[in-house]
């Protein structure tokens, strides 16, 4: 557009000129003046591109008009009427999983009908995700894909913030347990969870992520990571005007293991509470926070649609979670009950601890867990 306007300013002196209405002095003055005015408008206008610029990247380095990137954030691209998004980002993991067992009393691998052999296994896991906003800013969506011998929806749901009270999310999402359930594979410590394929007590530590795999794995035997169903949840910052009190709820409908039938919808709710600030769902304090923080959580999961069965099955499950300059504990207890009408309740309850202390900010932490299970 300056370009534009240079052109028609240096035409029409040229026919002033043309026309003996100035003179040859006078246009000389008058075209250095356009020339020194069309060079600032050029100054300003490229400024207010390279700031335009700037904030499309958010942080990172803009490749083109509405396409940035960033470190750990993948590919955005936006549409330039601010109706449309789309971020691109994947996980690659590579591990090694091993599990030593040990034989019965009577030295046999199998004779009590516990499989009690050796574990060693070399184990790959891609995702890919697909996410952002369509038509308007609060109607968000977001698709995760497993990819190995096939493809597999893991996630893939729709969320409209409705109000300032509440958002409404649809599809396959995650079925609101308790706080490990809730966080993504990537921003787990040890890269699993403490539940996943576990003896009876496990004990992990390592300066480094040991990667075991879980993308089939049931949470509490019959609750899943990932449902169909609906959902309601938000979260309250500065609660009841008090600076970073903050509190947060999920409530959903989902098919439960009863989906075959369709005679049930199970219900599942969580509840969270930070007093001092919220902590999001990652394990480790990466930004070393020098104010500490600390939430504690109540999940509740019941599901009576059992094929072929009259099976009652409920989980409920309790969770801590602080963290304060670099070090980050977390502390669950799940306990879950199967009942019937023709034979009497069965309890299980487990529990696990974890800590870890960046030793080096955001760069290296040192980090530890136990976790233990029984009937009871």
């Amino acid at each position: 557009m300056a370009q534009d306007d240079g052109q028609v300013s240096d035409r029409l002196l040229e026919i002033l000129k043309e026309r003996q209405i100035i003179t040859e002095d006078e246009f000389g003055e008058l075209k250095g003046l356009v020339e020194a005015e069309q060079s600032d408008l050029n100054q300003r206008l490229g400024d207010l591109d390279r700031s335009i610029s700037e904030y499309l990247a958010k942080d990172g380095d803009a490749i083109g008009g509405n396409v940035t990137y960033g470190i750990g954030d993948g590919f955005w691209f936006n549409s330039t009427n601010g109706l449309f998004a789309l971020n691109i980002g994947g996980l690659f993991m590579f591990g090694y999983q091993g599990v030593d067992r040990d034989k019965d009393p009577f030295g046999c691998y199998d004779c009590d009908g516990l499989d009690r052999r050796d574990v060693n296994v070399w184990e790959m896991e891609n995702r890919w995700h697909f996410k952002g906003h369509a038509f308007d800013p609060n109607l968000t969506y977001y698709f995760e894909f497993l990819a190995s011998s096939s493809v597999s929806l893991f996630e893939g749901y729709v969320n409209y913030n409705w109000c300032d009270y509440t958002n409404v999310m649809f599809g396959k999402m995650r079925v609101p347990q308790a706080r490990q359930a809730m966080i993504h594979k990537s921003d787990l410590t040890f890269g699993n969870r403490a539940f996943d394929g576990m003896e009876s007590t496990d004990i992990h530590a390592g300066l480094a992520v040991p990667m075991v795999f879980d993308s089939s794995a049931d949470f509490g035997n019959f609750v899943p990571y990932t449902d169909l169903g609906l959902q309601l949840w938000n979260r309250y910052d500065d609660l009841f005007g008090m600076e970073d009190m903050t509190f947060e709820y999920w409530m959903g409908l989902f098919n439960g293991q009863g989906a075959s039938t369709n005679n049930w919808l199970a219900p599942a709710c969580r509840f969270a509470f930070y007093p001092m600030g919220y902590i999001p769902y990652v394990e480790g304090d990466w930004e070393a926070n020098e104010m500490p923080k600390f939430g504690i959580a109540w999940s509740y999961a019941y599901d009576k649609g059992v094929p072929h069965s009259d099976a009652v099955q409920t989980a409920q499950a309790w969770d801590l979670v602080a963290t304060w300059n670099g070090l980050y504990f977390t502390w669950e207890w799940h306990r879950y009950k199967s009942d019937t009408t023709n034979a009497s309740a069965v309890y299980q309850r487990e529990w696990f601890l974890q800590a870890g202390f960046m030793v080096m900010p955001a760069e290296l932490e040192l980090f530890l867990r136990y976790a233990k299970r029984g009937a009871g």
